[in-house]
């Protein structure tokens, strides 16, 4: 229907009911129930629009003629209709349907609340567009990146969605011609070892940059782009063959570093070719596994399921190590941590900076109050911890006399280029000597 419309050049709207929640949703009730929830979202759609599709006003048998509705599932979580009504007539019909999504939907034996949002592809967009996969994908892209909230939002495209948009598919493009051209540069963030004074490990960190578009992007960024467009596992397997390449070139082990920590993304810690893609590049250049130190987020953890531990016990015997990465920003707890061997945690500096903020009294010691308590359980389960975000001596001295014996954080360096981080690690070495 949508290239019938656009070959004749008609006006069209989009409206698409997105359930943002719906994996937690198929998680409590299970699959065939979720049909039938979907089913209800469907009626509530219909229900709003087919039965009094054009409020209390008046229009024409033209204008009613073209204001009729044809409803379509689109993706698993989302479901569209398709009007030639303008925007204005339909406009209470949007808002009577996110009222009745705000509602908890009530059939058979359950009771379901859910979290959704609204998307509305207007005309104007839809006629600029040189062919329908673009509006498929502004309809996808907005699903993704719309944000669901407790009014049941409603997000009419607009200018700044179309230039998210944009920049969304210039990082896609940057990501594929950097696979394809070695376009990635990695950085290196020495960490401090408190108890020895010396920098015996860094974290590897991967950076994109080009400035012919929109310059540098922060990983924080791109790596759910590659994630979600599949290129998760070609950047990941770039990113460890760098590093393991740098550590051979440069005999960063004669260098006294003892370890370096590579980040795994979620999706990477699941893949079951990831202890074979990995061993793999350790033998072609001769990298102890005990060298290297696999970084796994909170969130990851939590997410990940029994995959990610058949991977971790392949990747252990073969003798790589673990670390928590940003604990603190997830919901794990530490009964469960215990089931799984971390040789360190990364405490993330939302847990430490509370303590070092200008507040009250009472905020500064309800925040010192858990961090305290975080290091001395995990000081307890033999974890070592390795601090993040430490900007001052304050707080290089208040972690060392708890306990924290690895410290990371500008105090020390930022994250540096290959070269700046051979210069830091001489300089280090030399005063020590003198």
């Amino acid at each position: 229907m949508l290239n019938e419309k656009k070959e004749a050049e008609k006006p069209l709207i989009l409206v698409s009911v997105v359930v943002d929640d719906l994996k937690r949703i198929q998680t409590m009730v299970g699959h065939d129930t979720t049909n039938r929830f979907l089913e209800m979202i469907g009626m509530l759609m219909k229900d709003s629009f087919q039965a009094n599709p054009f409020g209390d006003r008046k229009m024409n048998r033209k204008s009613r003629r073209a204001a009729q509705f044809s409803f379509y599932h689109t993706r698993s979580n989302v479901m569209t209709f398709l009007t030639e009504a303008p925007l204005d007539i339909i406009q209470d019909q949007l808002d009577h349907l996110a009222r009745q999504l705000k509602t908890p939907i009530q059939f058979s034996k359950y009771t379901i609340a859910t979290k959704a949002h609204i998307d509305v592809i207007f005309t104007d967009y839809y006629k600029d567009q040189e062919t329908c996969d673009e509006v498929y994908d502004m309809i996808n892209y907005m699903a993704s990146h719309n944000e669901a909230t407790t009014d049941t939002a409603i997000y009419v495209l607009n200018e700044d969605i179309i230039n998210r948009k944009l920049r969304y598919s210039t990082i896609e493009n940057m990501l594929r011609n950097a696979i394809e051209q070695d376009g990635f540069e990695m950085v290196y963030q020495p960490i401090f070892h408190a108890k020895n004074k010396l920098f015996l490990s860094s974290e590897a960190l991967v950076r994109l940059t080009d400035t012919a578009t929109v310059g540098f992007v922060s990983p924080e960024e791109f790596i759910p782009i590659a994630e979600k467009k599949g290129l998760i596992m070609e950047l990941g397997e770039i990113v460890f063959e760098k590093v393991c390449a740098f550590t051979r070139e440069k005999k960063l082990q004669d260098m006294g570093i003892e370890y370096i920590e590579v980040n795994l993304s979620g999706i990477q810690c699941v893949h079951p070719d990831l202890p074979s893609q990995l061993q793999n590049i350790m033998k072609k250049y001769q990298i102890n596994p005990g060298f290297i130190n696999l970084e796994i987020t909170e969130t990851a953890f939590m997410e990940s399921g029994e995959m990610l531990q058949v991977n971790m016990l392949q990747l252990r015997q073969m003798g790589c190590s673990f670390s928590m990465d940003d604990f603190g920003t997830g919901y794990s707890n530490l009964s469960r941590m215990a089931e799984v061997v971390y040789d360190l945690v990364k405490l993330d500096k939302s847990l430490i900076w509370p303590c070092f903020n200008e507040k009250t009294s009472e905020e500064n010691n309800k925040a010192n109050a858990i961090l305290e308590n975080i290091i001395k359980l995990l000081l307890q389960l033999n974890i070592t911890i390795v601090a993040e975000g430490v900007e001052t001596k304050e707080m290089a001295t208040y972690l060392d006399d708890r306990g924290v014996t690895h410290l990371q954080g500008y105090y020390y360096s930022k994250p540096i280029s290959e070269d700046t981080y051979l210069n830091f690690l001489m300089d280090a070495k030399e005063s020590i000597s003198a």
